[in-house]
This record gives C-alpha cells, sequence and structure tokens, in this order.
C-alpha cells in the first residue's frame, strides 16, 4: 500500500497546484485531473485538502515542474503509511469498545493481546539465522531505549528556562596577599565556574579554621591538572600555583581569604570534613540551565567518576561514587531533568548511567576534559564489535557538544 502525502501549510498546497496546472499546461482543473487519471470531484478532494495524495500522483504532479521547486516542495509535505486512516479509526473504535466495558475485562484482553504479540515476535526470531537474530533483538532494544530516552528529553525541556545568577561580593574580604597577586572573584555563575564546582565537590578541601583551598588527583593525571585545571583556575580566579606532586597524587594548594570567603559565603560550599554532608550549590539547580548543568556533571565525573564497559552487561557504564548522599540526591535529580535514566544505588553511594543511547549522549553534549578519561571513552568505543546500528547510536559523538571528548565515529572506521 502506497504511502500517503499531504502538505504542512494549507498556502503551499494551493500554491502547489496552481503551479502544477500552469507548468502542465492544462488550461482547467479538469485537464489536470485527466492527465492524473481521476475524475474532476475527486481530484477536487485532493486540491481542498480533504483527502491525501498517494505517493505516486504526487510524484507525477511534481515531475511537472521544475528541479529547484521540487526540491522545495518535498521540504513542505509530511508522509503517512498507507494505512494511516485504517490504524487511527481501528485505534478510535477499540477505545469507544474498551469505554463499554469494566477495566477488569478489558484488562485481561490487553493482557491476552500482549502473549499473543510476544508468541509472534518468538516465533519470527526463531525463523532468523543466528546473526540475523541477535541484531534483530539489540535493534529492538535498542530502539526501545532511544524512544524513551527522547521521550524523557522532552518531558524535561519544560523546566529549562535560563536564568542569569549574579553574585554579591561586597561582603567579600580581601588579603593584602590577595591583593597583591590581584586575585580576581567571578560575578556571575557560567560554565566555566559551574565545572571548577564539580571539581572542588570532587576532589577539592576547604579548610574550616584557615584560608586554605587545595585540589588533588590521583598521579596518573598530571595531564588533567597541567593542561586543564591549573588554567581554568587562572582564568576564573587569576591564580597561578604550581603544580605539587607527591608519590600517590597531584595537585595544587593555595591560602586565600578572598577564595575562601567566596566559596563558602557566596557558593555555600562546606568548609572542614565534606565527605558525607557536602551539597550541590544552589545557585547550580537555580539556573535552570543545560549549558551550566552539562559543565557541573562533566567537572565532578572527571574528578570522582569513572567510564568502564562491562563485560557481564554488554554495554558502557558511566559512575559516580559519593559518600554525601544529599549530593547524590541531587546529581539524581540534574540527570533525570536532562534525560538520563540514573540508576541510584544508595547502599554502595553510587549512581551509574548505562547503555549505548545514554553513552552517546553524554559524550555528544558533556564529554569529559580529562585526558584519562578521554582515552577511556575512546578505547569504549575502538574496541567493541558493534553493528552499524549500534556505532551510530553509541558511539557517533558530534563536535556540537559543549566539551566533547574529541573521538567521532568517522576517525573510528
Amino acid at each position: 500500500m502506497e504511502d500517503r502525502i499531504g502538505f504542512k501549510k494549507e498556502k503551499i498546497r494551493k500554491t502547489f497546484f496552481n503551479e502544477v496546472r500552469f507548468a502542465s499546461k492544462s488550461k482547467t482543473w479538469k485537464d489536470l485531473a485527466t492527465k492524473l487519471k481521476t475524475s474532476r470531484a475527486f481530484f477536487q478532494k485532493y486540491q481542498h485538502g480533504k483527502i491525501m495524495l498517494s505517493k505516486s500522483r504526487f510524484d507525477k504532479l511534481l515531475s511537472y515542474l521544475p528541479l529547484k521547486r521540487r526540491k522545495f516542495y518535498e521540504t513542505q509535505i509530511i508522509t503517512k503509511p498507507g494505512n494511516w486512516g485504517c490504524i487511527k479509526g481501528g485505534i478510535k473504535g477499540i477505545r469507544i469498545i474498551y469505554s463499554k466495558y469494566p477495566k477488569e475485562v478489558t484488562r485481561k484482553w490487553k493482557q491476552k493481546a500482549g502473549r499473543n504479540s510476544i508468541r509472534k515476535i518468538n516465533e519470527y526470531k526463531k525463523s532468523l539465522p543466528e546473526k540475523e537474530r541477535i541484531l534483530f533483538h539489540r535493534t529492538t532494544k535498542l530502539t526501545k531505549a532511544v524512544q524513551e530516552l527522547h521521550l524523557r528529553e522532552k518531558e524535561g525541556e519544560i523546566f529549562f528556562h535560563p536564568k542569569e545568577i549574579t553574585f554579591d561580593l561586597s561582603n567579600i574580604q580581601f588579603s593584602r596577599y590577595d591583593k597583591k597577586r590581584q586575585i580576581i572573584l567571578p560575578k556571575k555563575l557560567s560554565p566555566e565556574l559551574a565545572e571548577e564546582i564539580g571539581i572542588h565537590l570532587g576532589d577539592g578541601t576547604l579548610s574550616k579554621n584557615k584560608n586554605y583551598f587545595s585540589v588533588r588527583g590521583g598521579y596518573a593525571e598530571e595531564d588533567y591538572y597541567t593542561d586543564y585545571i591549573l588554567p581554568l583556575y587562572k582564568r576564573i580566579y587569576n591564580i597561578n600555583p604550581p603544580l605539587l606532586k607527591r608519590s600517590d597524587a597531584c595537585g595544587f594548594e593555595i591560602s586565600s581569604k578572598g577564595i575562601k570567603e567566596f566559596k563558602s559565603k557566596v557558593l555555600g560550599i562546606v568548609t572542614g570534613v565534606k565527605t558525607y554532608v557536602i551539597e550541590v550549590p544552589s545557585c547550580i539547580m537555580e539556573s535552570r540551565d543545560k549549558e551550566i548543568y552539562n559543565a557541573f556533571l562533566r567537572g565532578i565525573i572527571d574528578t570522582d567518576g569513572c567510564y568502564y564497559y562491562s563485560e557481564q552487561k554488554q554495554y558502557p557504564v558511566i559512575s559516580l561514587g559519593l559518600k554525601s548522599i544529599p549530593l547524590l540526591k541531587k546529581v539524581n535529580e540534574i540527570l533525570k531533568l536532562l534525560g538520563y535514566k540514573p540508576y541510584f544505588h544508595k547502599k554502595s553511594y553510587q549512581i551509574q548511567i548505562n547503555g549505548f543511547p545514554q553513552f552517546k549522549k553524554w559524550t555528544d553534549e558533556i564529554g569529559s576534559s580529562s585526558p584519562k578519561n578521554q582515552k577511556r571513552i575512546a578505547n569504549i568505543k575502538k574496541t567493541l564489535l558493534w553493528s552499524s546500528l549500534d556505532m551510530i547510536l553509541a558511539c557517533g559523538a558530534s563536535d556540537s557538544g559543549s566539551n566533547p571528548d574529541g573521538g567521532t565515529y568517522s576517525q573510528m572506521k
């Protein structure tokens, strides 16, 4: 059964038929209907949008137009399956029938229909060769996961209305040493500051009784600190501390009254032992800005998270482990607003994002600033023996993300 063609706008439909009549050199509408091998009365139904054109008749009309106009009209149409009317009528009929019977009865009907559908799908899968059967199962599962992901993203769109967050710095005191070093403080929340906050919550320490602030990570993170974190702090606070290296760690530390008061009084980050009580600063949540949320997540995952491929489950995992339940709850909330489906394990203090579609979404929109994590992401992409469909869904990281990890599908071919 042929697909049916309609027009997005009434004005476009009228212009289309007028152009076709002129281009086909038809003196009357009846002449054009004759060329289409239909009656004038039936042609009027097409002309006035009462019924949709079949694909073959639309192509016939389109053939009279110049190439440029054909391409234009091909972008102004909507396409529906040939039996769309039957489907619409069937759904309406089922709803009417269901409304006349008790829910207990209709529930049994639905359960029986579901069992019949599963039986038919299983029979179809059994008839396929092994490779095609595996691909069918994987394609079905991925398609469902992608549809759910898009639905969650659409639901989250209602929440996002970016708001500029400015800071009151009038009560912040600078030490004489701060002034000498010309330390600056951010006047408003930016993606860079949001990422720095994420880095602080992951690997930072803010002293309770002293003006001491430090950020430390594993020794393997030297490139991350040298190439990204230190330049980031230079841009935000105009500080230039040396990289400190220990046997099992590297990072930096600084004494600054201005930075200490900004972080504690303005951002509301706890001082002293933060392990169990640290939270997401309210300014992050109040921004209602996707770019801010993505940058914050990138910072915290780069410092306290990890990327790996689960051999048991056969899919990529992005994991965050922290001992602070209040912080994990807020991160979980942010992920849901962005369209992810995180698994929050309270007992093990972990949040996990699983599967190919969510991995692709993350690498497209958030990515990583850490060379170590970028390498892990690249290794996950390169070592998996996926089908073309899986590769597109899971590894098609674009260059459009706020901080892409650099790997693209074309580079892996």
